[in-house]
């Protein structure tokens, strides 16, 4: 949904389905000329573009949501708490993710499983591919699960060094 500012009618400001999370919550969309109160959560200067989140980010719920259900071992609430999460994922931008990742893992290093964090991760650095600090943060992530990720963590770090010459 595209949404005009006041004062700022050169900008293109987007408000998606997958943001509009308003406390308290509501059956319908807002109609045309209601105003709404949400955050920033993405701006382009180049392209003159913002995104706006209305309420509570999706990692607040959803991150949770799936780490409770795999400590509950409940097969249902697991592939619906997944479901949940992969949905918002695919969505949110690179520093929502960010975002995520660092709040969550600061509670609970262990919140977000494995598959998890590699999927949020490999989301974020294909919206920045040329972020040498989110390419070694990574990088840092998939070291911590074993020898499998190894060779694309060094990838990465390889990348990440490029970058910076």
């Amino acid at each position: 949904m595209f949404i005009e500012l006041d004062g700022a009618p050169e900008v293109i400001a987007f408000l998606d389905i997958a943001s509009y999370n308003p406390d308290p919550p509501v059956d319908e969309l807002p109609e045309v000329g209601e105003g709404v109160s949400g955050e920033v959560a993405f701006h382009d200067d180049r392209k003159r573009q913002i995104r706006v989140r209305v309420g509570a980010p999706f990692w607040n719920e959803d991150a949770r949501r799936l780490s409770r259900a795999i400590d509950s071992a409940d097969s249902r609430q697991i592939n619906e708490a997944t479901r949940d999460f992969v949905e918002k994922l695919t969505f949110a931008t690179a520093d929502e993710i960010l975002t995520m990742l660092r709040e969550i893992l600061a509670e609970d290093w262990m919140a977000l499983p494995p598959w998890a964090r590699n999927l949020a991760y490999r989301l974020a650095c294909l919206q920045r591919p040329d972020d040498p600090r989110l390419l070694r943060e990574a990088a840092a992530d998939l070291l911590c699960f074993g020898p499998d990720w190894d060779a694309f963590a060094e990838e990465l770090k390889e990348r990440a060094a490029e970058l910076e010459q």
